[in-house]
């Protein structure tokens, strides 16, 4: 597995949930999926189109896995996205790979621009426009496509 190995496949029960939504409501800029609460956030981790994995340093979502996409949200604690862009990418390269995905899309809130320049120089992901109105502000959609990473 390489760069994968220090991810492990989540197994949740609700309070497992109930704490990763807190540590994620923590941070005001993170969203999986866009959601705003624990049951929403609930309701998209356990969906079958979902698979969640953590390290020690974070979580890496794959959501709406289907037709041969995905969308991902990359979550580390602490902070420093440079440190963990191998790794990062020997996950894109597993999931293209294990799950037969042709395109992984991200969807990232405008003001996070630390988080828009990582996926877009480090990651290899391309910009396709901004989502306007999506959720309580505006969006830039990325994505990138086999052979890409």
């Amino acid at each position: 597995m390489g760069a994968l190995s220090t991810f492990r496949q989540s197994q949740f029960d609700s309070l497992r949930l109930k704490q990763m939504w807190s540590m994620c409501a923590s941070m005001p800029s993170f969203r999986v999926n866009g959601c705003s609460d624990a049951v929403e956030f609930s309701r998209v981790i356990m969906d079958n189109r979902t698979l969640a994995f953590e390290s020690s340093y974070g979580h890496i979502f794959l959501t709406d896995i289907g037709q041969g996409r995905a969308t991902v949200s990359f979550s580390f604690m602490d902070g420093r996205l440079g440190e963990h862009t191998d790794e990062a990418k020997g996950f894109l390269r597993w999931a293209m790979k294990e799950l037969g995905l042709s395109r992984i899309q991200a969807v990232v809130p405008l003001f996070w621009k630390a988080y828009l320049r990582w996926l877009e120089t480090r990651m290899g992901f391309t910009v396709e426009g901004i989502m306007r109105g999506w959720n309580s502000g505006d969006a830039v959609m990325l994505s990138c496509i086999a052979g890409e990473v």
